[in-house]
């Protein structure tokens, strides 16, 4: 689960630095923050195999997000694709801890 857990966590760095330097950066990012961390907390808790096609696909997806996230902390217009690249993985991290 190391994986998965540390992409989640750069992720929601990265988100932070994105909400710290642009005030009024859209809810609904502000709303995905609030979900990730309500999932690392759930998956520090759930019983997870790394071995699992879902497992993968979670990991695969926070990876892109927070690649996402990198290039919208230089360039706040990508923020739009961020948001969506965000609610895919969430979606997948959440179909893994439910």
């Amino acid at each position: 689960m190391a994986d998965l857990l540390q992409d989640l966590e750069a992720t929601i760095a990265r988100l932070e630095t994105i909400r710290d330097n642009h005030p009024g950066v859209d809810g609904q990012l502000l709303d995905q923050i609030d979900a990730l961390y309500d999932q690392q907390l759930r998956l520090i808790e759930a019983s997870v195999s790394a071995a699992t096609a879902g497992y993968r696909e979670a990991t695969t997806a926070m990876n892109k997000a927070s690649a996402k996230a990198k290039q919208a902390i230089a360039d706040i217009e990508k923020v739009d694709d961020l948001i969506d690249q965000l609610a895919s993985a969430i979606e997948l991290v959440e179909g893994l801890i439910s």
